[in-house]
C-alpha cells in the first residue's frame, strides 16, 4: 500500500481528487446544533419521558426578558412597552406575559367574582334592562355608575354604604383620570383605564395567590422585589437553530428599540434577554466562531512548530497536505452520517489536526534518517514505512478503539464525538499512507541533515544514565500520589458555566437562578384536568424541597357549589346576554351620548357631595371625583376625529374584555367545569395540552441549588412520588451526571484493557507490552494528581479525557518500544539509548507537541466546555510525553535493555 503512491501516483491522485471533491461538497452542508435535548439517547427512560411531555404540551422553554434598575414604576412602564411590541410579532399574539391584568385573564373575571354581575344588575335595573345598558358601551357604563352612586346615597345598592365613602370617590376620580389619559395617547391600547375598572376583581384572589404565581401587587411578573420579567411562550415546532434564531433575533430587535426609547428618563433600566432558546442561539454563534478560530489557531501553531522542526517549507507541505485532505474527507463523512455537529463534537477538528499530523511526522522523521545515511530515496521511503508503520498502525488502532469505547455512553453527543474522531483518524491514516509517497518521491534528491528537532534532546540520554533510579522513584511516587487523590477529584455539574459571563443571556440566567420561582431549571409534571392540577399543586407545595409551583389553577377560581350557584343566580337575574358583537364592530363611539352620561355621573356626585357636607362629613374626595369627571366630560366633548377613534378603541378594548368574561361565565355556569375554551389564551399556550384534551402542565421549581447532586436527587424523588412521569432537567440532571461519571469510569477501564490487549498482540511479549503502556499509565496518574492539586475539576465536557488520554498517550510509548526493539535487533540485542531518544524520541516529542497544540486550539473559543476539554487533554498529553522521554528510557536502562 505504501508503494502504491510511488508506482501508481496518477491513479492515487485521481482517486483522492474525486474523494476530496465529493467530501468537500458534503462538508459544505455541515451545521452546528446546540440543542441540549438532542444530547441524550432517546432510549433512555428519562429522555423518553421528556420527549413525551414535549409531544403532549410542546416545548416549555421560552425566552425571558429580565428588567432591572430604576424604580417599580419605571420597570413596569418598560414591561408594558415590551409586551405591546412583542405581542405584535408574528406568532407571539397572546404568548407574551409581563402582567396579569383584565385583558390577560378576561375569561375568569366574572367566574372569580359573580357578585359583579349582581352589582351591575342592581345598579342598572332601575327600569332599564342591564343588557340594553351594556350594549350602549361607555355611555351605558356611565349610566350604571350614576345609578350606583345614587343607590349608594339611598341605601339601595349593595356595593356602597348608605353614604358613599372617601375611598369610593377616590376610585371614581382615579378611574376618570386614567380613562382621560387613555383617550389622549395615540396608541389607545396603551391606556390603563381597564386596569382601574377591573382592579378590584383582580385583587379578589388575594396577595398569596399573586405571590404564588410570581406577581407583584400590581400584577406584574417578578423574580424578586427589584427584578421584573417578561415571559414568552412561543409555539416551537422544533429546537433547530434556524427555528430558534428566527424567534430570538426579532425579540432582540424589539428589546433594543424599547430600551432606546426609554433611555433618558429611565437610563438606568437594564433589559437582558435569556432563556434556553436564547442560550442555544448564543452558544451556536459562540461555537461556530470558536470552531473556525480554534482550527485556524491550531493550524498556525502546527505550521510554526513543523517549520521549526523541519526547517523547510517543502517538507512542511509534505506533512500537512495529507492531513488537509483527510480533514476534508472526515468533514464530509461526518455530514453524511450525522448531518451536524454539537458543542461536544465541534472541537473534533482541532483535535484531529493535532493527532492526524503525527502520522506524517513519524514517517518523515524515519525517511530523513535514511536519506542522511545516503540510502536511496525509494529504499529510504520503504524503510520508513516498514520501521515506523507498525507503531503508526498500533497507535491509530488503539486511539480508534479507545474512542469507540465512548459510544456506549447514554449521551449521544459523546458517542458522536467518538465516531467522528475515529473516522477522522482512520481516514487521515490511510490518506497519509497513500498520498505521502506521491509528494515525497518528487521532492529534492537529497536532504541535508537538519538541526536537532528539539533543543537539548541530546542531553536526555546522558542524564538518564546518571540518575535513572531517581527518575523512576520520583515518577512512581508522583503517580501513586495522583491515584490517591482521585477520590478528591471534583465533578462540576453546572453546564451553564460553559457560557461566558460576558454574554447577556448567561448573566441574566444567573439572576434567575437566585430565586426559586424564576429558576431556568424546573420539573415538568402533568394532571389530567384542572381539578386534578389544583390538588397536585397543593401537594407539591407541601414538599420541603419545592420552592415554587407554577400552575394555571392559581388564576382559576375553584368551582364550588356555592360559587356556581351564585354565578347561575346572578346570570339569571341579569336577564338576556348582552349582544356585544354590534358594539365591538362599531367604528365610532357616540361621544355626545357618552358625554351626556358623564354629565349625569357628575350630577350624581354633586348630590353626594351636598349630602356629605350637610351630614358633617368631609366632601374633599367627593369634590375631587366631581372635578375628575367634569375634566373627562370636557375632554370627550372636545375630541376631534382622531380622538373619537381613540375613544372607540378604548371602548372596544374594555367591552371586548367584558364580552369574553360574560361568554366564559355563561359556559362555566352551564357546564359546571372548565374546558379549554374557558381558559385565557396566555394560560392555554403555557399550560394546556396541544391535543385539545383537558390535561394540564405544572412547572415545579426547586427550593435550593439543583446543581447539588444530593439535593437534586431528593428533589427529583419527591416530585416523582406525586407524578412518576415527571420530566425536565431538574428531574434528569442528577441521573445524567451520575451516568456520565459512571460511563467514563467504565470507558477508561475498558480502554485500559483494550490497550493492553492490542499491545500484547503487537509486541507478542508481555514485558514489551507493559513497557509500552508504562508511560501513559504514569502520565494518566500524574494528570489526575495535577488536576486535584490545582482545582481543575471534571465536567460534562472534559470527562471524556479519562479514556482519551489513554488512547492518545499510548502512541508515544508504542513508538519508543518499537524503536527499542529495532535498535536491539541492529546492535546485538541491546538498544542504543541515543537512537531511541534522539531519533524516535524527537519525533515523539514533535508529534506530541502537535497534539498539545491541537488541544490548545480549544482554549481559543470563549466556551467553557471546549476550554476545559482542551486543558485536561493538554495536561494528559504533556504528562504522557514526559513519561515517554524520561521514565521509559530510565526503566530500559535499569532493565538492561538499552545502553
Amino acid at each position: 500500500m505504501a508503494m502504491a503512491g510511488v508506482r501508481r501516483p496518477r491513479l492515487v491522485v485521481f482517486l483522492l481528487a474525486v474523494l476530496v471533491t465529493l467530501a468537500g461538497w458534503r462538508a459544505s452542508k455541515l451545521e452546528i446544533n446546540t440543542d441540549r435535548y438532542d444530547m441524550v439517547d432517546s432510549d433512555d427512560p428519562y429522555q423518553s419521558r421528556l420527549v413525551g411531555f414535549f409531544q403532549r404540551f410542546g416545548y416549555p422553554d421560552g425566552p425571558v426578558l429580565v428588567v432591572r434598575g430604576g424604580d417599580d414604576a419605571q420597570r413596569r412602564a418598560v414591561v408594558l412597552d415590551l409586551v405591546r411590541e412583542l405581542s405584535a410579532l408574528d406568532g407571539l399574539e397572546h404568548r407574551v406575559l409581563g402582567r396579569v391584568d383584565a385583558r390577560t385573564v378576561a375569561e375568569v373575571l366574572l367566574v372569580r367574582n359573580p357578585q359583579v354581575i349582581r352589582r351591575l344588575s342592581e345598579a342598572g335595573g332601575q327600569g332599564t334592562e342591564l343588557a340594553d345598558l351594556l350594549e350602549l358601551g361607555l355611555a351605558g357604563a356611565a349610566k350604571i355608575l350614576e345609578a350606583e352612586i345614587l343607590g349608594g346615597l339611598d341605601g339601595v345598592a349593595t356595593s356602597l354604604p348608605s353614604s358613599a365613602t372617601a375611598d369610593d370617590f377616590t376610585q371614581i376620580a382615579e378611574m376618570a383620570a386614567r380613562l382621560k389619559r387613555a383617550i389622549q395617547v395615540e396608541d389607545a391600547a396603551k391606556g390603563v383605564a381597564m386596569d382601574a375598572l377591573w382592579s378590584a376583581d383582580l385583587d379578589a384572589a388575594g396577595t398569596t395567590t399573586a405571590e404564588r404565581f410570581g406577581l407583584d401587587p400590581a400584577g406584574f411578573l417578578v423574580a424578586d422585589a427589584d427584578t421584573h420579567l417578561v415571559a414568552i411562550f412561543p409555539d416551537l415546532p422544533d429546537n433547530q437553530i434556524a427555528t430558534l434564531s428566527a424567534l430570538v433575533e426579532p425579540i432582540r430587535r424589539v428589546r433594543d428599540q424599547v430600551v432606546r426609547r426609554t433611555t433618558g428618563a429611565t437610563a438606568d433600566i437594564d433589559v437582558l434577554l435569556t432563556g434556553i432558546p436564547v442560550l442555544t442561539v448564543d452558544e451556536h454563534a459562540l461555537v461556530s466562531i470558536g470552531l473556525v478560530e480554534s482550527s485556524v489557531a491550531t493550524a498556525l501553531g502546527i505550521t510554526v512548530l513543523l517549520l521549526l522542526a523541519f526547517r523547510s517549507l517543502h517538507i512542511l507541505s509534505e506533512a500537512v497536505l495529507p492531513l488537509s485532505l483527510g480533514m476534508v474527507v472526515t468533514a464530509g463523512a461526518v455530514q453524511l452520517i450525522y448531518g451536524e455537529l454539537n458543542p461536544i463534537t465541534a472541537g473534533m477538528f482541532a483535535l484531529l489536526l493535532g493527532l492526524g499530523v503525527d502520522f506524517s511526522i513519524h514517517l518523515l522523521a524515519r525517511f530523513h534518517e535514511g536519506l542522511r545515511q545516503n540510502v536511496p530515496r525509494e529504499l529510504a521511503l520503504r524503510h520508513a514505512y516498514m520501521s515506523a508503520g507498525p507503531g503508526m498502525l498500533t497507535g491509530a488502532l488503539t486511539t480508534v478503539l479507545v474512542f469507540l469505547t465512548i459510544t456506549r455512553a447514554e449521551f449521544t453527543a459523546f458517542g458522536q464525538l467518538a465516531v467522528n474522531s475515529a473516522i477522522g483518524i482512520v481516514v487521515i491514516f490511510f490518506i497519509t499512507v497513500l498520498a505521502l509517497p506521491v509528494f515525497v518521491a518528487r521532492g529534492p534528491g537529497r536532504e541535508r541533515r537538519p538541526p536537532p528537532v528539539v533543543f537539548g534532546v541530546r542531553l536526555l540520554p546522558r542524564t538518564m544514565r546518571r540518575v535513572p533510579n531517581l527518575v523512576i522513584i520520583s515518577a512512581l511516587f508522583a503517580a501513586a500520589a495522583g491515584l490517591a487523590m482521585l477520590p478528591r477529584l471534583n465533578f462540576n455539574t453546572r453546564y451553564f458555566d460553559f457560557m461566558p459571563q460576558s454574554i447577556e443571556s448567561s448573566r441574566a440566567l444567573r439572576i434567575l437562578e437566585d430565586t426559586p420561582r424564576a429558576n431556568p431549571v424546573s420539573a415538568y409534571v402533568s394532571a389530567e384536568n384542572v381539578a386534578a392540577a389544583r390538588e397536585l399543586a397543593q401537594r407539591l407545595r407541601k414538599l420541603p424541597t419545592v420552592g415554587h409551583v407554577q400552575t394555571l389553577t392559581d388564576l382559576l377560581p375553584r368551582l364550588t357549589d356555592d360559587r356556581l350557584g351564585l354565578l347561575r343566580s346572578a346570570l339569571a337575574d341579569a336577564g338576556r346576554t348582552p349582544r356585544f358583537d354590534a358594539l365591538l364592530g362599531r367604528a365610532d363611539s357616540n361621544t355626545n351620548r357618552f358625554a351626556n352620561a358623564l354629565r349625569g355621573v357628575g350630577d350624581a356626585i354633586d348630590e353626594s357631595c351636598f349630602a356629605l357636607q350637610h351630614g358633617g362629613t368631609s366632601a374633599q374626595a367627593c369634590l375631587h371625583a366631581k372635578s375628575a369627571v367634569d375634566d373627562l366630560e370636557a375632554e370627550v366633548r372636545g375630541l376631534d376625529q382622531a380622538g373619537r377613534v381613540r375613544l372607540s378603541d378604548v371602548e372596544r378594548s374594555l367591552f371586548g374584555v367584558l364580552a369574553r368574561a360574560w361568554s366564559s361565565a355563561t359556559r362555566v355556569a352551564s357546564r359546571g367545569v372548565y374546558s379549554p375554551a374557558d381558559i385565557p389564551a396566555h394560560l392555554v399556550h403555557r399550560f394546556l395540552a396541544r391535543d385539545g384534551s383537558p390535561a394540564v402542565a405544572l412547572f415545579v421549581y426547586p427550593q435550593d441549588s439543583i446543581w447539588d447532586q444530593g439535593y437534586a436527587s431528593v428533589f427529583a424523588n419527591d416530585v416523582r412520588t406525586l407524578d412518576p412521569n415527571a420530566a425536565g432537567h431538574a428531574i434528569t440532571m442528577h441521573v445524567h451526571n451520575r451516568m456520565i461519571v459512571q460511563d467514563f469510569k467504565i470507558a477508561a477501564l475498558v480502554a485500559a484493557v483494550i490497550i493492553i490487549i492490542v499491545m500484547l498482540v503487537d509486541f507478542r511479549r508481555p514485558t514489551d507490552a507493559l513497557l509500552a503502556v508504562l508511560p501513559v499509565a504514569v502520565g494518566w496518574a500524574w494528570m489526575l494528581g495535577v488536576m486535584s492539586a490545582t482545582g481543575l475539576s471534571l465536567n460534562a465536557a472534559n470527562i471524556v479525557a479519562l479514556p482519551l488520554v489513554l488512547g492518545i498517550g499510548v502512541d508515544a510509548g508504542v513508538h519508543m518500544m518499537h524503536r527499542c526493539r529495532q535498535s536491539e535487533a541492529a546492535h546485538g540485542g541491546k538498544a542504543r539509548l541515543e537512537e531511541i531518544v534522539e531519533g524516535t524520541g524527537a519525533a515523539v516529542f514533535v508529534a506530541s507537541l502537535t497534539t498539545i497544540i491541537g488541544f490548545a486550539g480549544l482554549l481559543i473559543p470563549d466556551h467553557g466546555g471546549m476550554q476545559s476539554l482542551g486543558q485536561v487533554m493538554m495536561l494528559g498529553t504533556a504528562c504522557s510525553l514526559t513519561a515517554s522521554v524520561l521514565v521509559l528510557p530510565a526503566v530500559l536502562l535499569r532493565l538492561g535493555r538499552a545502553r
